[in-house]
């Protein structure tokens, strides 16, 4: 599988995929491909994690999380044989299921 990114394009074997921001970092688990969008803090876009098919389809977008306190978009993504791993500015940690995008587990990191 060919996979490349600019801006806010992402091209899979010849197949694209434009999102509605900058692509920040990719990441690809079996014949997915995990996409972290770059979001400024000061927007209100959230849950900017999506995974993407090999024909660039949006297979899902990452379960929105209900917290009690102020949430800000995903900064990191780390793709473990487990799951996928993603943090926000203030180290909130979030467990994603790689197959449906839903958050397992949270935690804050030390």
């Amino acid at each position: 599988m060919n996979v490349s990114y600019k801006d806010r394009s992402l091209t899979i074997d010849g197949s694209s995929i434009e999102f509605s921001h900058e692509i920040g970092q990719i990441g690809i688990v079996e014949n997915k491909i995990i996409v972290l969008l770059s979001i400024l803090q000061t927007e209100n876009t959230l849950d900017n994690i999506y995974a993407v098919s090999d024909t660039a389809e949006v297979l899902w977008r990452v379960e929105s999380l209900v917290v009690d306190y102020l949430r800000l978009p995903y900064e990191q993504m780390v793709i473990h044989e487990d799951g996928i791993r993603a943090t926000d500015f203030y180290g909130r940690r979030v467990f994603i299921s790689e197959n449906t995008g839903q958050i397992m587990k949270k935690d804050i990191v030390k």
